[in-house]
């Protein structure tokens, strides 16, 4: 039986071949990061551009020679607490936060991630924009006076269905 649509069948093996799949590794590794329960994939590492590449992950560094501004950007979408995501930033001065872009019903994420919203004055000190609801991860100690975080949020450019979420991690 020939097939109605070669181009359709090409595509669905390209996009079910393991060379082309995220390892599970790599998308629970990104799992662990967005929730602050490792640290992030940081692609200007030697390592981690190696395993980016056999996975087709691609990196793009905004500022190779100054601040963390990582894009990345996965060969396909990958399931991460039941939304699908694609691409990732890693940004840090004093500090950082490593987030993805999500589509999906916020508020089922939020009731599933268990994030608290943020009281409206905190929101301006409370991190950079996106993050209206937040679970701490760990606790304040004398060293960490700000416990990594667990975010979730929009912003005024964010397209209806989507959302962000990730992790802010503090300098002491």
């Amino acid at each position: 039986m020939k097939p109605r649509n070669p181009i359709a069948l090409l595509a669905l093996l390209w996009a079910s071949s393991p060379a082309f799949a995220l390892d599970a590794q790599v998308a629970g590794a990104l799992e662990k990061a967005l929730t602050c329960q490792q640290a992030p994939l940081d692609a200007r590492d030697d390592a981690v551009k190696a395993l980016f590449k056999a996975n087709g992950i691609v990196a793009v560094d905004h500022d190779e020679d100054g601040l963390i501004d990582l894009e990345y950007h996965l060969p396909k979408p990958v399931e991460v607490l039941g939304v699908p995501i694609s691409t990732l930033w890693y940004r840090g001065d004093s500090g950082a936060v490593f987030y993805t872009q999500a589509t999906g019903d916020l508020a089922a994420f939020v009731g599933r991630t268990g994030v608290q919203p943020v009281p409206k004055d905190d929101l301006a000190t409370s991190g950079w924009g996106r993050g209206q609801y937040r679970k701490e991860v760990g606790q304040a100690s004398d060293d960490t006076p700000f416990p990594d975080a667990f975010f979730v949020g929009t912003d005024s450019a964010s397209p209806p269905g989507t959302f962000y979420f990730g992790c802010q991690v503090f300098d002491g």
